[in-house]
């Protein structure tokens, strides 16, 4: 099993931009934006260079993580604060959305780190102000901890024609009375 991965990425978050399109010569052709090209190759060279320092992984041998493995990803975008916004404001509610810069770390790590973002089952996104801009990263293999999955074992015996479901629980209801929805 791999060992957890976390990782402090010294670049400034970069939202996914959305595909560009344009007509050359008659045709159309669909382009990433060389802001977002730069952002994932930028993401990809820092991490290949920690990961083969701090865990001894050769970046040639494929993804990090093998496939059907389930990830949690914990990504923390520490973001500057704009000159304009006030100090007391504490979390950057502007645009972009936390999703976006997601969007863009799970591309740069897809089929590095990770054969596919489709094995990431569980996300926690964070974005914050801070001094220097950053990404911190932590990828490992995901697992119930302490809960159960909220799937019963067993089905629920269907309703019977006639029968109501009974909501609530409490004996003060309206009129005493089952409701039906």
């Amino acid at each position: 099993m791999p060992k957890p991965v976390n990782l402090i990425i010294m670049v400034e978050p970069v939202a996914k931009a959305r595909a560009r399109v344009a007509v050359i010569k008659g045709h159309v052709r669909e382009y990433t934006p060389a802001k977002t090209r730069n952002a994932e190759a930028e993401i990809r060279i820092t991490i290949r260079q920690n990961i083969l320092h701090a865990l001894q992984w050769d970046t040639e041998a494929g993804p990090y993580f093998p496939a059907q493995m389930p990830l949690r990803l914990e990504a923390l975008f520490v973001i500057p604060r704009p000159p304009s916004t006030p100090k007391k404001r504490l979390f950057p509610v502007p645009r972009p959305d936390a999703e976006n810069y997601l969007k863009l770390l799970q591309d740069a790590l897809n089929k590095f780190l990770y054969v596919d973002d489709s094995q990431i089952t569980t996300v926690l996104i964070k974005k914050r102000y801070g001094m220097m801009p950053a990404i911190h990263l932590s990828v490992r293999e995901d697992v119930l901890e302490g809960f159960s999955s909220g799937v019963p074992e067993t089905p629920p015996k269907p309703l019977e024609s006639g029968q109501r479901l009974k909501l609530g629980g409490s004996s003060g209801s309206a009129g005493g009375k089952n409701r039906m929805f």
